[in-house]
């Protein structure tokens, strides 16, 4: 495991934060894109982040520091690099509708990671976005490794 984490450590640390960036990514639908949960299974690097615009104006900018390491067996390994330490946090994940207690269903698969819901979409199989930007987060692009 060691190992593995300095491994991870060494590849966020090489990134390149210099990759082109669209300029505005602010009105990305993810509900377009695919949810097809089997398109998850992989490794994804974080490479973008999009801030929500509730206070102030939307940015796209380079990102780094985050891989996720999806499993057939419903795990995903969060990777991170903070102050140049390497963490790992495992926690499980699906793909499902949002159930509603009114016995409606979301219109789109959404992904749960432990019980955080969080829409997504996978863009041409090689990127995948999360989007937290309704609860004020950031939608963050992740590139297939």
């Amino acid at each position: 495991m060691r190992a593995l984490l300095v491994l991870l450590a060494l590849s966020l640390a090489a990134c390149d934060t210099t990759a082109t960036v669209p300029d505005d990514l602010s009105h990305l639908d993810v509900s377009t894109l695919s949810q097809d949960p089997a398109a998850l299974v992989g490794t994804w690097d974080l490479e973008t982040s999009t801030t929500s615009g509730q206070v102030g104006t939307p940015t796209t900018g380079p990102a780094s520091g985050e891989s996720l390491v999806f499993r057939q067996n419903g795990a995903v390994e969060i990777y991170r690099l903070i102050d140049g330490q390497a963490t790992v946090v495992t926690v499980e994940y699906r793909v499902a509708r949002v159930d509603y207690g009114n016995g409606t269903q979301s219109d789109v698969p959404v992904l749960f990671l432990d019980e955080r819901v969080v829409p997504f979409g996978i863009d041409r199989g090689s990127t995948l976005y999360l989007d937290d930007r309704a609860v004020d987060g950031d939608l963050r692009g992740y590139r297939r490794q």
